[in-house]
């Protein structure tokens, strides 16, 4: 839904650049901590905690680590994309479903899917230029259909792989109907996109008053250290730094690594931004024109998209969702222009998505 930016194509042209050939990693395969099951993930084959498929140079590892999170690694020191299916339920296994859709499952049901069913055969490859891609051999002479490519901010975009990949409009319906994704947000990415989804017909939003702006947290935890519940204009958080739902339960802000992130009574990360370790000097800013940013030395590693709003402020609510407002009047409700979207978030009754 944290959805990865999954982003099936509707148009899908072949792609010359994946033969057979490439598929043999030549990784150590004596990584206990990244062990690599080859370079591809046929129809019907899982993935368990700590395993992964690789890169043909044994660069990138993408699998399930060992807490359960989807992700894809640089190096085996660097988490460059993640799924956000860590620490729910338990049993969770990554499948390559033979109808071509690829599903994160654990005892709390589907965490995670690619939405790309009614392509039976398909399976799953990670290629050397750190992206994961779900193919379909079409016929023996022809190069395979690209179903579904891994999207990130930092990918490397080979010429032959234009980033027009979307999810297929038209898609075969799946018993696994209703599926929770992740969009990172490439922080579309997202979203790593995220899932950055700013509201294209927003209503006013009459649950919002300043009256439950004022949290209930414990103002000594230093662990999680709340600045309020509310980010106004052209203010900003560092490494660490949250603001916090007025019952104190959820922290949504900069961890101490620079991920942007949502937690939940201090202990669970419930949503990543996926923007750690990118860079120096990393900050969220409430930007005065209504965007929320985060920049670091890299540059800008996501943002809310949307600017055009001044005075706009981010907020947290005890349902466990961050919204970014605008306030129209001193007597009608404020603007909703943003919310933050994952798998297992509250939607009050007020809230339509």
């Amino acid at each position: 839904s944290l959805a990865p930016t999954v982003r099936p194509n509707p148009n899908p042209t072949p792609q010359p650049s994946f033969s057979p050939s490439t598929n043999m990693p030549s990784h150590n395969p004596t990584n206990t901590q990244f062990p690599c099951l080859g370079s591809q993930l046929g129809p019907d084959k899982k993935l368990y905690a700590n395993e992964y498929i690789c890169s043909p140079d044994g660069r990138y590892h993408f699998g399930l680590d060992r807490e359960g999170d989807l992700s894809l690694w640089e190096d085996g020191l660097t988490k460059i994309w993640s799924g956000v299916t860590c620490c729910t339920g338990t049993n969770v296994a990554f499948t390559m479903q033979g109808d071509g859709n690829a599903v994160v499952r654990s005892s709390s049901g589907v965490l995670w899917s690619s939405k790309t069913h009614g392509n039976a055969g398909a399976y799953l490859t990670v290629e050397n230029n750190g992206v994961a891609y779900i193919l379909k051999e079409l016929s023996s002479w022809s190069p395979p259909k690209l179903l579904w490519e891994l999207d990130y901010p930092t990918k490397q975009e080979p010429p032959s792989l234009a980033p027009t990949v979307r999810p297929n409009p038209n898609p075969t319906p799946s018993p696994s109907a209703s599926l929770p994704t992740m969009t990172p947000t490439k922080q579309e990415p997202p979203s790593l996109a995220p899932t950055v989804r700013p509201n294209p017909n927003p209503t006013p939003q009459p649950s919002f008053s300043p009256s439950t702006n004022m949290p209930s947290h414990n103002p000594t935890n230093t662990q999680f250290p709340c600045l309020g519940s509310q980010l106004g204009p052209d203010k900003k958080l560092y490494a660490n730094e949250y603001i916090c739902s007025p019952d104190g339960r959820y922290h949504f802000g900069l961890d101490r690594e620079g991920d942007l992130s949502l937690w939940e009574d201090g202990l669970t990360k419930i949503w990543s931004g996926v923007t750690c370790c990118t860079g120096t000097n990393v900050a969220f800013t409430m930007q005065g024109d209504g965007n929320a940013v985060v920049r670091s030395s890299s540059g800008v590693l996501w943002s809310s998209k949307t600017h055009g709003n001044a005075g706009a402020y981010l907020t947290v609510e005890n349902n466990g969702v961050a919204y970014i407002l605008k306030e129209l009047s001193s007597w009608s409700p404020p603007k909703l222009l943003w919310e933050l979207d994952y798998p297992t978030k509250q939607e009050p009754p007020s809230l339509a998505p």
